[in-house]
């Protein structure tokens, strides 16, 4: 994955972990760590078609950046969707 942003900021992404990134951190407090893959999306239904196929993953997250048109990088998120193998 590139640390390189995209020229311009898009308002959803979808994050993929195919494994925590330090075990015992996951085990202690389910924190992730950094993302295995980052998808920078324009529109909703291209982030659920992302996420959908998505299927041999620890754990995925789809987020909404609801300032990106007056904060473009520096946008706030939410979560929209999130799931991890304990989900199951």
């Amino acid at each position: 994955m590139s640390d390189a942003l995209p020229e311009k900021a898009t308002e959803y992404a979808v994050l993929v972990w195919y494994a925590p990134e330090d075990q015992a951190a996951w085990d202690e407090s389910g924190m992730l760590g950094c993302m295995d893959e980052a998808y920078n999306i324009d529109t909703l239904e291209e982030a659920m078609e992302i996420y959908e196929a998505a299927t041999d993953v620890f754990a995925k997250e789809i987020h909404h950046y609801y300032q990106v048109a007056t904060h473009e990088w520096e946008s706030s998120s939410n979560v929209l969707l999130a799931w991890d193998i304990g989900d199951e």
